[in-house]
């Protein structure tokens, strides 16, 4: 097989030298979204206050925003035990941070084994196989995503040192169950696993208690590490804003490794990420988190300035956050209707022409496979849709690291864009397919 990371990459290259026309992006993450009005605002004011630019604290970022961050973890999971959070440039860095100390500990060592859960964002097979491990995928080519069962066989079997879950899976948009995902945690620590839990497709509205419990006491331990952005759910990639919750045991050993990479932390958006964390809560559980967060800032502002010292007096005194969390859930609210929207357009045009089901349980992005994808002409249709037809779609090969067991391909479809240009993106699929 050909690398999956090296395929997207060319993909992008691909639609960056389109022949004909300025292609539509049909595959493009949230991140092709307008981002929040409320969030871009927020950040403008980071700076207009001068806010976080003059930093060198500690590595691993304000220990009042960090500790905001772990605390709405741990009021989802409902836990009376502490997880660290931790800043990092993105998810990737933050796992790429991760697997380093891991590797320097002598935890997963070259030769072992990674595991991903269905084809992955292919990210994960260049971070592991460029650390010498196997790369695994656990897929059945029956159905979008192996059953709880299916992956168990597979942990048995392949016994990996690393399991990756994707929340919801990229490029599938599945979600399972709390129970399900309980029950692959514990069979990875059974065997001696270390889990990745990357959740930069998970929405604001896809959270629930009992899915961030099934890996919470995980983390506690030291077993789970949990990785997430503003980067895909609120259309902030370009800063590369993210973070990571891991035991309060590893806290020490990944700051100093961001120490070794960058020196000084990540500054800049790390208040929006907490804003923006504790809106979840609201939005998910109970609204009085916002006046919680609104009260710790102004309680602990002497500490938060030593940290992020601003010319400015007092940055938060014209801040209304309540009033800021109401406007961030309604820009939200847009959005997962404009997903949701997109993606009820593909069950009318495609329907029952799709070879497997058209699934849209988290996240934005579904996998769209019909009997015209043949799989020996994967990469042309790629190359016409976007020269000829104007649509840029990244097709199966750059997720998939293992041999497929099927005739067809499947391309990932982001329902993000604005409805108007999806429809006529769709419609141009459609054509080339001959779907009437």
């Amino acid at each position: 097989m050909s690398n999956p990371f090296d395929n997207m990459y060319q993909s992008f290259s691909l639609f960056g030298q389109a022949r004909s026309q300025k292609p539509i992006h049909m595959s493009a993450g949230v991140n092709w979204a307008e981002a929040s009005p409320t969030l871009v605002s927020r950040l403008k004011h980071e700076l207009d206050t001068a806010l976080t630019y003059r930093n060198y604290g500690r590595s691993s970022g304000g220990k009042i925003l960090t500790d905001i961050v772990a605390s709405v973890e741990q009021q989802f999971a409902g836990s009376e035990e502490p997880v660290s959070a931790i800043f990092a440039a993105g998810t990737a860095d933050a796992s790429h941070v991760v697997a380093s100390v891991l590797f320097r500990e002598g935890r997963i060592r070259e030769g072992d084994r990674c595991l991903a859960v269905g084809l992955c964002f292919p990210y994960y097979y260049e971070l592991f196989t460029g650390m010498g491990l196997t790369y695994k995928e656990c897929v059945n080519d029956e159905r979008l995503i192996p059953t709880v069962d299916e992956i168990l066989a597979d942990l048995a079997d392949v016994r990996p040192s690393v399991v990756v879950l994707i929340l919801p899976h990229n490029p599938a948009g599945c979600l399972m169950t709390p129970e399900a995902y309980s029950r692959i945690v514990k069979a990875a620590r059974d065997i001696g696993a270390v889990v990745f839990c990357d959740r930069v497709c998970l929405m604001m509205w896809d959270y629930d208690s009992a899915l961030l419990a099934a890996f919470y006491q995980g983390v506690v331990d030291g077993d789970v590490f949990v990785f997430d952005s503003l980067s895909k759910s609120d259309s902030l990639a370009g800063l590369r804003a993210g973070f990571l919750l891991c035991s309060p045991d590893y806290h020490g050993r990944i700051e100093r490794e961001i120490r070794y990479r960058m020196l000084n932390p990540i500054v800049f958006s790390t208040p929006t990420i907490a804003f923006a964390r504790v809106a979840t809560l609201c939005y998910a559980i109970e609204p009085k988190w916002s006046e919680y967060f609104e009260r710790l800032v102004r309680i602990y502002k002497e500490a938060l300035f030593l940290e992020y010292p601003s010319s400015y007096g007092d940055p938060f005194a014209d801040s209304d956050i309540p009033g800021d969390i109401d406007a961030y859930i309604d820009d939200q609210e847009h959005l997962k209707r404009r997903i949701h929207s997109n993606r009820d357009r593909v069950e009318q045009v495609v329907g029952s022409r799709a070879v497997k089901p058209l699934v849209l349980d988290g996240g934005f992005n579904l996998l769209l496979e019909m009997d015209g994808m043949r799989a020996e002409r994967e990469e042309a249709d790629q190359d016409r849709l976007c020269n000829d037809y104007g649509v840029a779609v990244l097709t199966e090969r750059c997720f998939r690291a293992t041999r497929r067991d099927k005739e067809t391909y499947a391309v990932r479809l982001g329902l993000s864009l604005d409805p108007v240009e999806f429809e006529a993106g769709l419609d141009r699929i459609c054509q080339y397919y001959g779907v009437a």
